[in-house]
């Protein structure tokens, strides 16, 4: 079989298991439905193994084509960019990008970028899978991750760009009735709102962390209150409705201090900024349809007074 033929046989199995449907592939492709199912049988011949369960409504990919996907998606960026340097042309970035955040980043500090991102690059498609659980991006066919706090996954490389403050924040009808704290001691007098997953997102045990002006040394306090959440934007709506103290990404509350609806306390005893970082699985060849989407959302970050750095 030529290698242009492998080539198409990829890019065929890489839009089915993307579509999620053979017709959804033929669309795509802008072919027939039967030359899609015939290229997908013939890449099975090859590989001798079934790459999709199908039933009457759907297909599903078998463990043997999850495990192909990511190399099938590198075979045919690298052809791609061979392409370009043989020919001198360069091919406008296309495919598809399964793209991973949290809630509070997915809604802040994605969202907002994003239709600016798909009018410059039409070709390519983005699938944006939210949750602010982590979960391994290998396993989940993850490409590309917003995420912040320390790394330890040596399965992954990342891209810093970007920093994050905590503040801790309240209503003023909230301050109004219990009192602002002055320093962080008196939280324990306070109704705190706490975000479950803390210390998923910061190394940071659940307490919150501050840092003493004068002595430079680390005050840590073991707030408690009376809500807490695992979601970011609702211990966020938490604390407009007046629950209670809630410390967070500054990111998180920008718009809300600006307007009035929240206020900052505690600025005197900030811990140091935590990064913010893109992070993709560990790979030599970065697709391109990576590299932009990483290059443009480092572009606007840096020009975003709550995330610059």
């Amino acid at each position: 079989m030529e290698y242009m033929d492998r080539i198409t046989l990829m890019q065929t199995f890489v839009q089915v298991a993307e579509s999620g449907s053979f017709s959804g592939a033929s669309d795509a492709l802008r072919t027939t439905q039967s030359s899609v199912s015939k290229l997908i049988r013939a890449l099975e011949r090859q590989l001798n193994t079934s790459l999709f369960t199908r039933t009457t409504r759907r297909i599903t990919l078998t463990e043997e084509a999850h495990r192909l996907l990511p190399h099938a998606k590198v075979l045919i960026e690298r052809y791609a960019a061979a392409m370009e340097a043989t020919t001198g042309t360069r091919a406008e970035p296309r495919g598809h990008i399964r793209f991973l955040t949290s809630d509070g980043l997915g809604r802040m500090l994605f969202l907002p970028y994003l239709s600016g991102f798909l009018s410059r690059y039409p070709h390519i498609t983005v699938e944006h899978i939210v949750t602010d659980r982590k979960i391994d991006l290998v396993e989940n066919n993850i490409d590309l991750a917003l995420r912040m706090g320390d790394l330890k996954d040596s399965s992954t490389k990342a891209k810093r760009i970007g920093l994050t403050r905590r503040v801790t924040v309240a209503s003023p009808d909230y301050l109004k009735a219990r009192g602002t704290p002055k320093k962080p001691e008196d939280l324990l007098q306070h109704n705190c709102i706490s975000f479950t997953r803390l210390a998923e997102y910061t190394g940071a045990s659940d307490a919150w962390e501050y840092r003493d002006p004068k002595t430079q040394k680390n005050i840590s306090i073991p707030v408690s209150g009376n809500y807490a959440s695992d979601n970011s934007s609702t211990v966020r709506q938490a604390a407009l409705d007046g629950i209670g103290v809630y410390q967070g990404p500054n990111w998180l509350f920008g718009k809300d201090i600006t307007h009035g609806l929240l206020k900052e306390i505690l600025s005197r005893y900030e811990m140091e900024p935590f990064p913010i970082y893109l992070i993709h699985p560990a790979a030599d060849y970065l697709p391109q349809r990576l590299r932009v989407l990483m290059d443009y959302l480092a572009h606007e970050f840096s020009l975003n007074p709550w995330v610059a750095g």
